[in-house]
């Protein structure tokens, strides 16, 4: 799956290149990863656009491995 940057702390599995922000927080279906800082440590929320929180993660490589497991998921 390719990742695609969504301003300075987030990706996306799409291109948000053609679309403005409001456009993008609509979408349906497509998955963000958002990085933070809380208490001192550096978080990755997964989510589900436009807005299930999946779950948070300690980094980017397991906060991909909760999108590819949400889509198997999904498959079924």
């Amino acid at each position: 799956m390719r990742w695609y940057s969504w301003g300075k702390t987030a990706i996306v599995n799409f291109s948000p290149a053609r679309m403005d922000d409001a456009t993008v927080a609509r979408s349906k279906g497509g998955y963000a990863i958002s990085k933070a800082i809380s208490q001192g440590a550096t978080i990755y929320s997964v989510w589900l656009l436009p807005s299930l929180h999946l779950g948070n993660y300690k980094n980017a490589d397991d906060a991909k491995a909760k999108v590819a497991q949400h889509l198997d998921e999904s498959k079924q």
